[in-house]
């Protein structure tokens, strides 16, 4: 599990699950709804480490099952349950299993049914909708994702935005991806003029990273240089110097600033593209980057057509 890639947070993590492990394993109470949610959780977090997902995913299924069987008429655990299945949905985003998606996305369906706050609810609906929208991204056909938003309720965007503003990032970046994908530059920028967003500029999780690399990218493809090159230097500043960003933000900055005619021609970034695709991300911002949207992607069809 531990390997020179993981950061000092993701050992601490690891370390942490091994230790709860070996604790379960001699303890009197292992047989305790938390005891066997951690054991399934190292499993799953293990097997996801060595690339075995088929494993991954068949302790994802007895991780819900032990939920699911717990929930009880006053919805004891519910919040617990939630909290799982949006963990597994995002594990499985990142990996584009998308059948396995669909399975647990009608687990999140089923706990509507139950009596729970209305702030609960449009969480769920949150979590509900970017999984959504992520499945019709990855079928290929953008056009359902833009069926689906014509169908969303307000509601699911509008409310209680501040609850989880991480969510709420994702679910506004789902929105302007899938715009994005139907040739809807224009809508998917105005997507991103949500003061719930703007409030929050400097905060350093991987989505507001995410957010803002996709915002410049929106940008570049509308021509608008000269907002570009203000937000590039901003992005830049509030790294702390070009030393500080990662190879795949260096790569779109070079892209950014050439002019789009030249790209294909040019011998300089095909190298650099080159290089960054011969070693794998190992920046968490990268990586948690790459569930949302392959930057890298986008730069190959860019340069290489």
């Amino acid at each position: 599990i531990i390997n020179k890639k993981n950061t000092k947070n993701e050992l601490t993590f690891n370390n942490d699950l091994i230790l709860n492990e070996l604790a379960i394993m001699g303890h009197s109470a292992k047989r305790s709804l938390e005891a066997q949610k951690l054991h399934y959780l190292f499993q799953s977090f293990y097997f996801t480490s060595i690339n075995n997902y088929s494993a991954a995913i068949k302790t994802f299924v007895q991780l819900n099952e032990l939920f699911e069987n717990r929930i009880t008429i006053n919805n004891q655990n519910i919040f617990d349950y939630y909290s799982m299945l949006d963990g597994i949905l995002s594990s499985l985003r990142m990996e584009k299993r998308t059948i396995e998606m669909g399975y647990f996305v009608d687990k999140l369906f089923v706990l509507l049914e139950h009596k729970i706050p209305e702030y609960f609810k449009i969480m769920i609906k949150k979590t509900i909708a970017i999984n959504h929208m992520s499945l019709q991204l990855l079928s290929f056909d953008p056009s359902q994702g833009l069926n689906y938003l014509t169908h969303l309720e307000k509601d699911t965007v509008n409310k209680y935005p501040f609850i989880d503003l991480i969510k709420q990032s994702e679910l506004l970046f789902y929105i302007a991806l899938t715009y994005y994908r139907n040739d809807n530059t224009k809508k998917a920028l105005k997507t991103f003029a949500k003061t719930e967003i703007n409030l929050y500029r400097e905060n350093t999780h991987p989505i507001f990273k995410t957010i803002k690399l996709f915002t410049l990218l929106l940008h570049y493809e509308a021509k608008d240089l000269l907002f570009l090159n203000y937000e590039i230097r901003n992005f830049v500043r509030h790294a702390k110097g070009q030393d500080n960003l990662t190879e795949i933000e260096k790569l779109l900055f070079r892209i950014f600033k050439t002019n789009d005619f030249q790209l294909k021609n040019n011998k300089e970034l095909k190298h650099f593209l080159a290089i960054v695709k011969a070693n794998q991300p190992n920046h968490r911002r990268e990586i948690m980057s790459k569930q949302h949207f392959d930057f890298v992607v986008w730069a190959e069809h860019k340069l290489l057509g």
